[in-house]
């Protein structure tokens, strides 16, 4: 890993001004949205334990696969709008997008 962390830093050293701004910028959205995405997990979780389902029966509700329920709720993954659609349905929320 140290290896690779050398070899980053040698090539970030060649980079234009120009390219040290993209890369930033970058950073910045990919770090957005993954904090996005985990708490949008962390609210899934939440709401759906406050319901007392399991994942098994909120899958069961929805036709979304345990284990995508799962991967969503760690994180793990960017779920579709029609999979966020299914689990507003699920919990009888509306989704808006504002």
């Amino acid at each position: 890993m140290a290896r690779f962390r050398d070899l980053a830093r040698q090539a970030q050293a060649s980079w234009s001004e120009t390219d040290h701004e993209i890369y930033e910028r970058a950073s910045a959205s990919f770090k957005e949205e993954a904090e996005a995405q985990i708490t949008f997990g962390k609210n899934l979780c939440a709401l759906r334990n406050e319901q007392h389902w399991s994942q098994s029966y909120l899958a069961d509700l929805t036709g979304i696969q345990q284990s995508e329920i799962s991967r969503i709720e760690r994180g793990a993954a960017n779920p579709t709008l029609a999979t966020v659609a299914k689990l507003a349905r699920a919990f009888g929320k509306e989704l808006k997008i504002v």
